[in-house]
């Protein structure tokens, strides 16, 4: 099982592999044993404007179409915050379910990098997540130890560190009356980008021979957000309002860039608007790409890990180059698509 939280690895390995190797992904999601995120990337979403919000759900839309799979939830990682409106994106385009991971560093004060009360407030309560409408609801389930509660174990260390892991978080959630039969727990070994542990599903089998309770499941983000509202859908609360978001600070850092692409998201949707009402076409590869390029600008990571300590090494400026790199993009697609014949 595997959980690919971003649409943008899809999109990049659909283009470079063979029709077998298709073929055999198609099948995956198909079966189960690969699910799929509806997010592009992982999108600071209080920097984008409402239609921006339905373009990072969109190409979700192309994989149904194409390859009719299953894309019915979407995974946040590592954010703390999402702006109301992704509600409506989300109803709209036919996702129920949102599975969050926020920043998680235990030794923290809010035990994660400058998240807030997310974890505090949010994490381990499943709840609806009410439109700005009224209409629409999601429902939210953030993971209590984020996206990162395994960080720091290497591939194998589950078989030795594993089982006084998962007792400890057991008993936490005992502690805190935690009132479901189901724990959503993500699951990413070393850090950021880590490995595959291989040796997971050994240690889950053996797990469950041995241990009556808790049952492990490695598990399709998907069908375990289903499986809860099934379960406990018409118990959990609703709320509504703005989670307000965290990280998008980053953008005072690069404010000229942020302000070019404000100016580019709105230019772009007065071209479809204006496209719709004159009944005139618009180049549709150069508008996906314009705003696949507006998305990615705004995709989360702003800045290498090391931006405010060595501004100036090649790793950071090098970073900045490919950031920037979306924006100039940006405006290369909005220019194309005024000038492209109609």
């Amino acid at each position: 099982m595997w959980n690919v939280e971003s649409l943008w690895a899809v999109e990049n390995f659909l283009g470079i592999a063979s029709e077998a190797d298709k073929q055999r992904f198609i099948a995956a999601v198909k079966s189960g044993s690969i699910a799929l995120s509806a997010n592009y990337a992982n999108i600071l979403t209080g920097l984008c404007t409402p239609e921006e919000m339905h373009w990072i759900v969109e190409y979700a839309d192309s994989l149904r179409k194409w390859y009719d799979l299953p894309i019915t939830m979407a995974m946040q990682t590592d954010i703390p915050g999402m702006s109301w409106s992704m509600v409506d994106a989300y109803a709209a385009h036919g996702i129920r379910h949102l599975s969050q991971g926020p920043n998680y560093i235990p030794d923290m004060p809010d035990g994660g990098d400058r998240i807030g009360s997310t974890l505090r407030e949010q994490g381990d309560k499943p709840y609806w997540w009410k439109g700005t409408t009224g209409k629409d609801s999601i429902l939210v389930w953030t993971a209590g130890q984020g996206y990162g509660g395994w960080h720091g174990f290497t591939a194998g260390a589950i078989k030795e560190r594993g089982t006084r892991k998962i007792a400890a978080y057991m008993n936490e959630l005992a502690a805190k009356g935690y009132p479901y039969d189901m724990v959503q727990w993500r699951y990413n070994i070393v850090s950021d980008n880590g490995p595959v542990d291989s040796t997971l599903s050994d240690f889950v089998r053996d797990w469950n021979e041995k241990y009556a309770s808790p049952r492990l499941i490695i598990a399709n983000a998907g069908t375990m957000m289903q499986q809860f509202e099934t379960q406990y859908g018409k118990q959990i609360p609703t709320w509504s309002g703005d989670f307000t978001p965290y990280w998008e600070d980053g953008a005072y850092s690069t404010a000229k860039e942020e302000g070019d692409v404000r100016v580019l998201s709105a230019r772009l949707s007065n071209l479809i608007d204006a496209a719709k009402i004159l009944g005139k076409p618009i180049d549709p590869h150069l508008l996906y790409r314009a705003k696949r390029s507006i998305v990615m600008w705004h995709e989360h990571t702003w800045g290498a890990w090391c931006s405010i300590s060595d501004p100036d090494v090649h790793f950071t400026t090098d970073q900045w180059r490919v950031k920037k790199a979306f924006a100039d993009s940006a405006g290369w697609y909005v220019v194309a698509i005024v000038w492209s014949p109609r």
